[in-house]
């Protein structure tokens, strides 16, 4: 799990795509417009909330990219 809430990010590190046993992202409560495409190589992502932010796009096709994650609404 890992938790960048409310810490007014307006972007975050492409490194986060490394983070490849990351099951959980908390990035909800920041100043993020958009995902980084580097967050799809997350492939062991289950729970990612990205609430309370200013995201203008949604992921193509569905707004959860990941079959095995749960999106918070």
């Amino acid at each position: 799990m890992l938790d960048l809430s409310r810490n007014e990010l307006k972007v975050l590190p492409e490194s986060i795509g490394g983070l490849e046993k990351l099951e959980e992202l908390n990035v909800s409560s920041n100043l993020l417009e958009s995902l980084l495409e580097s967050i799809g190589r997350l492939q062991n992502l289950k729970v990612l909330n990205a609430t309370g932010n200013k995201l203008i796009a949604k992921f193509e096709g569905s707004e959860c990219y990941w079959e095995q994650a749960k999106c918070p609404t």
